[in-house]
């Protein structure tokens, strides 16, 4: 046992209070399960590492779908249409204009974002992801 008999706890998970990561996109709670089950909320799975440390390649998301009316904010991690066609994105928002929003990997020496395709119309933004799902 060693130190008087004392054993040192080791969390097995890591805490969402004090993991910086974990608290940019939160585990999946019972009520996102819940709007995920009547089809209020979308799956997605990560390909890749743009959004590293943040998300990691083969874990999957939730996202909110986005309103006709509604925009995506600055510091909002979306999910959105690859302007140059075929798949879909997982990126950060880092600036909104009128039209047309500025979209960029946290791991910016492996992200292909709008410092290559430029700004993507509003649009183009599936959803805004709430929670990992899993």
């Amino acid at each position: 046992m060693g130190h008087g008999g004392l054993t040192r706890h080791v969390p097995d998970k890591v805490d969402e209070l004090t993991d910086p990561v974990a608290q940019v996109v939160p585990s999946l709670s019972l009520a996102e399960f819940l709007l995920w089950v009547a089809r209020r909320r979308k799956r997605f799975k990560v390909i890749g590492d743009s959004m590293y440390p943040v998300l990691k390649a083969g874990e999957e998301l939730l996202l909110r779908p986005l309103s006709r009316t509604e925009s995506a904010r600055v510091g909002d991690i979306v999910v959105l249409n690859d302007p140059r066609g075929g798949r879909q994105l997982v990126k950060r928002v880092v600036r909104v204009e009128a039209d047309e929003i500025w979209v960029e990997g946290d791991n910016r020496l492996d992200s292909t974002d709008s410092r290559t395709f430029g700004a993507v119309p509003r649009a183009s933004v599936v959803g805004r992801v709430t929670c990992r799902f899993g």
